[in-house]
């Protein structure tokens, strides 16, 4: 029903049959995954779904990539679109539950976690195609929704960096206005919105994850000082970076999962 793979080695491939529908998360660094149709820049903390009957290739380029593999049967409904990042804690915490037993040699009861990891897809996956990009889209939306793939991935592989509206339009071959009015259509909030929620939700990970101090966070997450980081931090979850480090959360530890050195199996 489930299954695990660790490709841990720097400039490693490997190979992947579409018998299973597949989940694969960065653990940091970045990492590409490509079929003969398209290709997807993985980074640090993003999620890419492989759909049931796709082949794909997985290159590590810096760091392990984690690959689950969950029977089809464990997710009904409509297929899952390819997608880089659901932002979904709940799905942070079925993969991180699902992990512990794998390296525990207590507790090897994976299927109950693996079906925890199910539902949370399907639940995001039905919620908001638009928010988490897991619907497949109507035939017309098609080629609109390729184009805003490759924005996002953009996007998020440039999240340490100065990022001007301009950059990720050139990188879809779109004007500035043009661009800007259709990922707003299709997404719902603006591109410059996009960019700082997708920065706060990276900056959330460190908090939990890492020990680093909270000007570091900022650096790493693409802000231009502190200062400007806890004002944006605080409109986007009403606390401060520091408060939110502080509050006990119950997923802490699980996540902690990820940062774990793995082996390859």
């Amino acid at each position: 029903m489930v299954g695990f793979c660790i490709n841990g080695t720097k400039h490693s491939r490997i190979r992947l049959s579409g018998k299973y529908l597949y989940v694969h998360q960065v653990l940091e660094g970045t990492a590409k995954v490509s079929n003969s149709e398209t290709s997807h820049t993985l980074v640090e903390d993003g999620f890419l779904i492989q759909n049931v009957g796709t082949q794909h290739e997985v290159a590590v380029t810096d760091s392990p990539v984690l690959t689950i593999a969950l029977h089809p049967s464990m997710l009904p409904g409509q297929r899952f679109v390819e997608c880089l990042t659901p932002r979904d804690f709940e799905i942070d915490r079925a993969v991180s539950r699902l992990l512990r037993p794998v390296f525990s040699e207590s507790d090897l009861r994976l299927t109950p976690k693996a079906v925890e990891l199910s539902s949370a897809l399907v639940n995001a996956r039905d919620r908001s195609s638009q928010n988490y990009h897991l619907v497949e889209p109507l035939p017309e939306q098609k080629e609109l929704a390729l184009v805003m793939k490759s924005a996002r991935e953009f996007i998020l592989a440039h999240l340490s960096t100065p990022l001007l509206l301009s950059q990720v339009a050139d990188c879809v071959a779109f004007s500035e206005f043009h661009f800007h009015r259709m990922f707003r259509q299709w997404h719902g909030v603006t591109p410059g919105d996009y960019i700082v929620k997708e920065r706060i939700r990276r900056a959330c990970r460190k908090l939990v994850l890492t020990e680093e101090s909270v000007s570091d966070v900022a650096g790493a997450c693409g802000f231009l000082s502190p200062t400007s980081f806890t004002r944006a931090f605080s409109n986007v979850t009403g606390l401060t970076p520091s408060e939110f480090r502080n509050q006990k959360r119950h997923f802490r530890q699980e996540l902690l999962s990820f940062v774990t050195p793995l082996q390859s199996c």
